[in-house]
């Protein structure tokens, strides 16, 4: 997001959208709005040897809770992609919803870190705020399980928009699977109903619900004990609204448009194009200056090599 990002209206409409979405998440008991965490209606569970979870108290039938925030996109990473996970980050200006969705997140994390011996956990760290931004969510989930022991019954197929090309299917075999606890649902809603959406359709700036998953895994090490690692596990992300994102697309192709009818271009790197040096400056007082201006009035500068048009001594 840069200067034709109008960010002041797009928090404005950030505050809308989480008021709409957490009327939503009510009507929803698997959904809790991260703004509105009751934490005492949470508890920590161990789900085998090497998950631990946060679960709704109210959901014993649901392996984990899905804590909801709406945000703007900062960055992603996003199916199709050759690397091992999705990631993406959402920002709130600092507004009120955000600003308590990110405390409540962090005593959350804490209470599932406090399951563990202080000196083998790896508690979760939010991203650094910022100025501009304020408070930032991040949150990933790997593509693969991995393991000799992995229940026939969790692996699933990889859906059409995730792995368009196969490639992220190429490496799937016994001891590497794509799992239900890899999956994430990319959805849009129409007519009041959530679909599925093409994760190549989010971009930077997008308005997004994002849902995600408390876990902590345990990091198998040989020269010690393991160690759990919290983290923020994404589950869902909803697409919302992308006006935003498109204004400043169209502004940004409207500058640039303007910036080329008043003569400008765009920068032409040296090293990509050839030029011929004519050397006035130098200095008619020295005693070889015609025959030297003669042979570096005829050398040319090119990517590959330097040639003398007066010599026979060619690189190749």
């Amino acid at each position: 997001m840069d200067n034709f990002f109008d960010h002041a209206k797009a928090a404005e409409a950030l505050n809308s959208w989480t008021e709409s979405m957490t009327a939503v998440a009510s009507t929803k008991d698997y959904m809790h709005q991260a703004a509105l965490l009751d934490l005492s209606a949470f508890r920590v569970k161990r789900v085998d040897s090497s998950i631990t979870k946060v679960l709704a108290r109210s959901e014993s039938s649901r392996p984990e809770a899905i804590v909801i925030v709406v945000g703007v996109l900062k960055s992603l990473n996003l199916p199709p992609v050759k690397k091992n996970r999705a990631y993406l980050e959402i920002v709130g200006y600092n507004s009120k919803h955000f600003a308590a969705a990110m405390e409540n997140i962090k005593d959350l994390a804490y209470s599932l870190a406090s399951k563990f011996p202080s000196d083998i956990v790896e508690h979760w760290v939010p991203v650094p705020d910022t100025a501009e931004f304020g408070p930032t969510i991040g949150g990933s989930c790997r593509y693969f399980a991995l393991g000799v022991d992995i229940a026939p019954e969790t692996k699933i197929l990889f859906g059409k928009y995730v792995d368009p090309s196969g490639t992220l299917s190429h490496h799937l075999g016994n001891t590497v699977a794509y799992c239900i606890d890899n999956d994430v649902a990319y959805l849009c809603i129409k007519k009041d109903q959530y679909v599925k959406k093409d994760p190549a359709g989010f971009r930077v700036g997008d308005i997004v619900e994002m849902g995600f998953a408390l876990v902590a895994f345990c990091q198998a090490s040989r020269n010690k004990d393991d160690k759990q690692i919290c983290k923020l596990v994404l589950r869902t992300l909803t697409f919302l609204d992308d006006s935003f994102a498109k204004a400043a697309f169209k502004a940004r192709r409207t500058n640039e448009a303007n910036a080329m009818s008043v003569g400008s271009r765009p920068t032409q790197f040296p090293s990509l194009v050839k030029k011929r040096f004519d050397f006035h400056e130098l200095s008619s007082d020295n005693e070889d200056y015609p025959e030297t201006r003669r042979r570096m009035a005829a050398m040319r500068i090119s990517d590959k090599c330097i040639e003398m048009e007066t010599s026979s001594n060619q690189c190749t």
